[in-house]
């Protein structure tokens, strides 16, 4: 993997920081929470104290993952550093200009591989050819000769598993695989993480995939599906975020279908769509930062403030 500068020259400047908030998006997934649990050791080896900070908390079936108890919702600052992992921008990770000032770093890190990365860091290590943000991380340990550690190698392989849907998606590249298997090497285990792209559904969470199921749409002309999951469908669930994640990648598989939409009513009235595609010739992070969202060319999301509504012509997103 080729960097814009030299990862001793990163590694340099973190030599000189004393206190960091390594900060991950909002509904922390698989590739966000290994980031910051496997930047956390590195940074703390070059004898730094590491504050770990996501808006929202980890999901209760990424638990699991060695050092996600130390995530925090508050990070009261002020630190030397900030170091960004897996945001395209700020916004994603709820981090305002005056939460930034707050926390008055003289360094600020992006590290992600969004397509729709703004380049927000004072250093961007932002790589959108990565499968995930965890494999940046593991070319750039490997540059530095940081010893990875079993716990280090299975927070970068949750990271890349949850980022290819467990080598399902296009990005799964022979580097990828390369750099899964010498994880497994350093003592990750891989049948363990499999659970974050297959097993995190219940019962009761599927038995409410029936009605959801049973509204699908594909529009005749472009080949597009489009689902949606409102309030009523995930009432009661104790996981509504678990419950309703997985659909739009289980749609993708369809046969005739070039893209899938799907539209999740969130408590917070707003309503996040997640964007699939496997036809090459079309690129969903166009459309998702259209409506404020980013991501990859084949799959992204967006968050927008609305409910949803079923009329005779179909559903439609209206002012909550």
């Amino acid at each position: 993997m080729q960097f814009e500068f030299s990862p001793q020259q990163l590694d340099a400047q973190f030599a000189r920081v004393r206190t960091a908030v390594l900060v991950g998006h909002i509904q922390p997934d698989a590739d966000c929470l290994g980031s910051l649990t496997a930047f956390a050791p590195y940074l703390e080896s070059r004898g730094c104290a590491v504050t770990l900070y996501c808006a929202t908390p980890a999901p209760a079936r990424l638990q699991f993952l060695p050092g996600v108890s130390r995530l925090r919702t508050t990070a009261p600052g002020p630190y030397d550093a900030v170091v960004v992992l897996d945001c395209g921008d700020l916004k994603h990770a709820c981090v305002t200009p005056a939460q930034l000032a707050h926390w008055s770093p003289r360094l600020v890190v992006n590290i992600d591989h969004h397509q729709t990365n703004t380049r927000y860091g004072d250093i961007n290590l932002v790589q959108p050819t990565a499968a995930s943000a965890t494999e940046i991380l593991y070319h750039y340990f490997r540059a530095l000769d940081f010893l990875v550690t079993p716990q280090v190698a299975t927070s970068l392989l949750a990271g890349i598993v949850g980022d290819t849907g467990g080598f399902y998606h296009s990005n799964t590249s022979p580097a990828v695989l390369n750099a899964a298997a010498e994880l497994v090497a350093a003592g990750a285990s891989l049948p363990a993480l499999f659970s974050i792209a297959f097993g995190d559904k219940t019962v009761p969470a599927l038995q409410r995939w029936g009605p959801v199921l049973s509204r699908i749409t594909i529009h005749p002309r472009y080949q597009v599906a489009l689902a949606v999951i409102t309030r009523a469908d995930l009432s009661g669930l104790p996981d509504e975020a678990a419950a309703a994640s997985g659909m739009a990648n289980f749609l993708n598989t369809l046969d005739g279908v070039r893209a899938v939409v799907v539209l999740v009513e969130q408590a917070d009235g707003t309503i996040r769509g997640s964007l699939r595609a496997r036809d090459p010739l079309l690129d969903v992070a166009k459309f998702a930062t259209l409506c404020g969202g980013g991501g990859h060319k084949l799959a992204a999301g967006f968050a927008i403030k609305g409910r949803l509504q079923e009329t005779p012509q179909g559903w439609k997103v209206v002012a909550g």
